[in-house]
C-alpha cells in the first residue's frame, strides 16, 4: 500500500470516527473538554506542590511545567494516533472478527492503527501545546532552532516509544485473547512519564532512560529544550526509541503466528 493509498484510508477511517462522535455531539464536545481538564490535573498538582515550597530537585516551577506540557504533547499524539489499537485489536480477536484483517490488501498491523485514531487524544495535544508555549514563555527562554530541533526529534522518539507499547500489549491479544489487564497495566507504565526521572535516583534513571524509557515522552524533551542535551545523547535516544520499536514489531509478529482464528 502506497503513502497516497494510506492517506486515503486513513481519512475515511477519521471520518467515519467522527461522524459516530458527532451522532450525539453534547457528549462528545463534554468530552473533549474533560479530557482538557483533565490533563490540566498534572499542572495543578504541579502548583500546589512548588507553593508549598517543596519542588522536584532540579527544576523550577516553569520547567516543571514544560516537562508536564511535553508528557502531554507526546501522549496525545500517541492517544490520538495509536492507543486504540490495543483495546480494538482484543474486541476484534474476542469476537472473532480479525480474521477479516487477515485478507485485506494492507498488512493487518497498519489497518488496524489507521483505523482507530481517538480524537479524544487531540484535546490532550492541545493542551500540551498550550501549556508548553506558556512555559516558554514564563522561562523567557530564547528558542535556538538547534534546541527546537532537538526537542522534536525526542518527541517524536516518546512517541515511537508509546506506540511501541501499544503494539506490545495489542500483540498479548493473540495469546490471551482477552488481555485487558494487560493492556491496562501497559496503559497505566506511561505515568511513570510525567515525572522527572532524576527523582528516582541513579539505578531510576538507567531504567527510565534505556531498559523502560518513560524519560523518552516529557523528561528528555525539556531536557532539549532548556538546552541540556548534547548531539551524542539525543543519538542514543533516537535509537532507544528505534530499538523498542522494533521488539514489538517482533512481538507483534510472534502474536500474529500464534492466533488461532474463529473458524478454529
Amino acid at each position: 500500500m502506497t503513502i497516497s493509498q494510506s492517506w486515503k484510508l486513513y481519512k475515511k477511517c477519521f471520518n467515519v470516527e467522527l461522524a459516530s462522535w458527532m451522532a450525539y455531539r453534547l457528549s462528545f464536545f463534554l468530552f473533549l473538554i474533560g479530557t482538557a481538564i483533565f490533563s490540566l490535573f498534572g499542572p495543578v498538582v504541579v502548583f500546589l506542590i512548588y507553593s508549598n515550597n517543596l519542588s522536584f530537585p532540579g527544576w523550577t516551577f516553569y520547567e516543571a511545567l514544560l516537562l508536564l506540557g511535553s508528557f502531554s504533547l507526546v501522549a496525545g499524539i500517541e492517544h490520538y494516533a495509536f492507543s486504540a489499537i490495543g483495546w480494538s485489536t482484543s474486541e476484534l480477536v474476542r469476537r472473532g472478527r480479525f480474521d477479516g484483517f487477515l485478507i485485506r490488501p494492507v498488512s493487518p498491523l497498519k489497518f488496524a492503527i489507521l483505523r482507530t485514531p481517538d480524537i479524544d487524544g487531540l484535546a490532550e495535544l492541545a493542551m500540551g501545546i498550550i501549556i508548553v508555549t506558556y512555559s516558554i514563555i514564563k522561562l523567557q527562554l530564547v528558542i535556538q532552532p538547534i534546541n527546537v530541533l532537538m526537542y522534536l526529534l525526542i518527541v517524536l522518539a516518546g512517541v515511537m516509544f508509546l506506540t511501541s507499547i501499544d503494539i506490545i500489549a495489542a500483540s498479548m491479544n493473540f495469546i490471551f485473547v482477552k488481555a485487558h489487564a494487560i493492556i491496562d497495566f501497559f496503559t497505566q507504565l506511561r505515568m511513570f512519564g510525567k515525572y522527572p526521572i532524576s527523582i528516582f535516583g541513579p539505578m531510576g534513571h538507567i531504567i527510565f532512560t534505556f531498559f523502560l524509557p518513560m524519560g523518552l515522552v516529557a523528561f528528555y524533551p525539556a531536557q532539549a529544550f532548556l538546552g541540556r542535551l548534547e548531539w551524542i545523547g539525543v543519538i542514543q535516544l533516537l535509537l532507544v526509541a528505534l530499538s523498542f520499536f522494533l521488539i514489538s514489531l517482533l512481538s507483534w509478529r510472534y502474536g500474529l503466528r500464534h492466533y488461532t482464528s474463529a473458524g478454529g
